[in-house]
C-alpha cells in the first residue's frame, strides 16, 4: 500500500513535512473504490492506477495483442487512458517496452539522414586528380556492354566514359555534352578550363555566329585566352571553395552520426544484405547481429 493510499483509507499522513505536502497537494484527484485506486482524468471520470506488472502486461497487449497495431508511444498511452488506466510513468514505460519490439524493429524507416560529416576533395590544377568510377552490372544481354567506367576531373569537372564489356578494358571514349556545360560549381565550362575559350559546338557551323563568321583574328585570340587562362582558373579554384563550403555546412547541418560499441546487438538493412524477402510486406531490416 502507497502513502496516498494509506491517506485516502486511513487519512494518516507521513511524518516527513514534505511528503505530507505532497501528499495533501496531490489527494484531491485520487479516491478510493471497491479496494482499487483511481485518479481523477480528463478524458474520463476516472482512471484505475495499476502496478508496474500490470502495466507492462496493458502495454504489451495494447500494443502487440490482438487489437494491437504497433502504433507509436503516444498513441498507446493515448488508448491505455481510453480504456481506464494510469501509472504516473506510463509515456516513459511505453516508450522502453516500445523499443524493444522485434516486429516495430524490423519494420521500422530506414534513416535518410546522413551519418558522417562531407568532406569535400579538391584539385589545385586541372587534370592532376581525378575521380573514377564503374557503373554495373547493367544488362545480363549477351554481346552487350555490362560495366560503363566513368572518369571526371576534379578541378575542370571533364568527364570521361566507356561502356565496357569487362572491367579491364582501356577507357577511350569522352562525353562532350557535359564538356560544354557551364558548372555550378565554378561558373566555367570544362573545356574552357582545360584550353583557354569555349568549343566551337556544330550548330555554330550550321548557323554562324559572331565567332564563327569573324575568325580574322582567331589565332591571335586564342594566343591571348591562353595567357589569361591561369587567372581564370584561379578564379575558378576560388569559387568552387567558396561554393563547397556552402553545400558542407548545409549537409553537415543534417548528419546525425551513430556509433557502435563492441558486444551492442545491431540491425542489417535488408535491401543490402538481401537475407529476407524484400516484398512491400517485406522487413527492412534483418538481424541481431553483434558488434565484435
Amino acid at each position: 500500500m502507497t502513502l496516498l493510499q494509506a491517506y485516502l483509507e486511513t487519512g494518516k499522513l507521513p511524518e516527513d513535512r514534505n511528503e505530507e505536502r505532497k501528499i495533501r497537494i496531490k489527494a484531491p484527484s485520487y479516491k478510493m473504490m471497491n479496494g482499487a485506486l483511481y485518479r481523477r482524468s480528463f478524458l474520463t471520470p476516472w482512471l484505475r492506477c495499476v502496478g508496474p506488472k500490470q502495466a507492462t502486461v496493458i502495454i504489451q497487449e495494447m500494443h502487440e495483442g490482438i487489437c494491437g497495431l504497433h502504433a507509436g508511444p503516444r498513441s498507446v498511452v493515448a488508448k491505455i487512458m481510453r480504456l481506464g488506466y494510469y501509472w504516473p510513468t506510463m509515456h516513459h514505460d511505453t516508450t522502453t517496452v516500445l523499443q524493444t519490439c522485434e516486429s516495430c524493429q524490423i519494420h521500422s524507416n530506414v534513416p535518410r539522414l546522413p551519418k558522417q560529416e562531407l568532406i569535400s576533395v579538391t584539385s589545385a590544377w586541372p587534370f592532376v586528380k581525378w575521380g573514377i568510377d564503374i557503373v554495373g552490372p547493367i544488362s545480363d544481354t549477351p554481346g552487350s556492354p555490362r560495366f560503363l567506367l566513368v572518369a571526371i576531373d576534379y578541378f575542370t569537372k571533364w568527364a570521361e566514359a566507356k561502356p565496357l564489356a569487362t572491367i579491364t578494358a582501356k577507357l577511350h571514349l569522352g562525353i562532350s555534352s557535359p564538356r560544354t556545360t557551364p558548372k555550378r560549381s565554378n561558373g566555367e565550362t570544362p573545356y574552357s578550363l582545360a584550353y583557354g575559350t569555349e568549343a566551337v559546338l556544330p550548330a555554330e557551323i550550321q548557323v554562324l555566329t559572331e565567332r564563327t563568321a569573324n575568325n580574322e583574328n582567331n589565332e591571335e585570340n586564342l594566343r591571348v585566352n591562353l595567357d589569361l587562362l591561369e587567372e581564370r582558373r584561379e578564379a575558378a579554384v576560388i569559387r568552387e571553395a567558396s561554393y563547397k563550403r556552402m553545400i558542407e555546412g548545409y549537409y553537415n547541418k543534417r548528419v546525425k552520426p551513430s556509433t557502435f560499441k563492441v558486444g551492442e546487438y545491431v540491425l542489417r538493412l535488408n535491401s543490402a544484405s538481401k537475407v529476407e524477402y524484400e516484398g512491400k510486406l517485406g522487413p527492412n531490416w534483418e538481424g541481431p547481429y553483434v558488434i565484435a
